[in-house]
């Protein structure tokens, strides 16, 4: 019984110009044969654009897919922690204290009682 449409499936090859992680298949284990792309994640939006319509219910595929798209969400996640942090750590001179305006003046309630 045959379980997916392909023998070898591979996420390695990231395009860097067009930010899109490619999704390539081999029917064989042949080294003649040449793979194919059947599916790209796109790295901004992680959408999947399906170029082989077989991926789609190919339970290999969709293995390979979703972990793809997965390990691509945690880099994201990373890469907006860091800036975050590093936002975070620009407020804060050397010595650790606050770099920030001194709004004490604008407030008009300081010392009086309500």
């Amino acid at each position: 019984m045959k379980t997916s449409n392909w023998f070898i499936l591979r996420n390695n090859f990231f395009d860097d110009e067009k930010e899109v992680v490619h999704i390539d298949a081999w029917e064989t284990d042949s080294g003649d044969e040449e793979g194919k792309t059947i599916a790209k994640i796109h790295y901004g939006t992680l959408d999947v654009e399906y170029i082989d319509l077989r991926a789609i219910t190919d339970k290999y595929a969709q293995a390979i897919i979703r972990d793809t798209v997965g390990r691509m969400s945690d880099i994201k996640m990373d890469e907006q922690t860091q800036t975050n942090l590093t936002k975070l750590l620009n407020e804060f001179d050397d010595d650790r204290n606050f770099i920030g305006e001194d709004h004490s003046a604008d407030n008009d309630f300081i010392g009086e009682d309500y």
